[in-house]
């Protein structure tokens, strides 16, 4: 999968994740910024790192930079692999949200099981802040388990 693949990935988990307006930056010239996306009234920029070795500060420096070239309110990371500590420090010290262990392959072969889990998860949630289940498919644990990635860690 090249580094465009996985963005791309990335742009329908966000959907999946109930994003609005993703759009998959150029190639070139994007500022570090990959991806763009809206939830609810924030306005999201996204750097994906594709990598076999840990990420390191410069996804974090691209991200919050691109972030507020774009406008953004919120800078995100979103990679198949992990930060460096330092890497994890700065994205802290900075705000920018990190999603690590995205696994890109599974999302590949699953995206639409993972799709429709994800949506019938969202529906389940809203119906149970409502107080109305009659009529909501729910999604058990063993269900969501099987849509996620075995290594998946990030905090949406």
């Amino acid at each position: 999968m090249t580094g465009y693949e996985y963005e791309e990935k990335c742009a329908r988990l966000l959907e999946a994740k109930g994003f609005s307006n993703v759009v998959v930056t150029p190639g070139s010239g994007d500022q570090g910024i990959d991806v763009l996306a809206d939830k609810g009234k924030e306005k999201y920029g996204v750097q994906c790192k594709y990598y076999e070795g840990t990420v390191g500060n410069k996804a974090v420096q691209e991200a919050y930079s691109g972030a507020k070239f774009y406008d953004c309110d919120v800078a995100l990371v979103i990679t198949n692999s992990t930060l460096t500590r330092p890497a994890k420090e700065l994205a802290k010290k900075l705000g920018v949200m990190v999603w690590e262990n995205i696994n890109a392959i599974y999302l590949q072969e699953h995206d639409a099981e993972f799709a429709q889990k994800e949506q019938a998860r969202k529906k389940s949630a809203v119906a149970a802040r409502s107080g109305d289940r009659a009529d909501v498919n729910q999604v058990s644990k063993e269900e969501e388990d099987a849509v996620l990635p075995p290594k998946y860690t990030g905090d949406m």
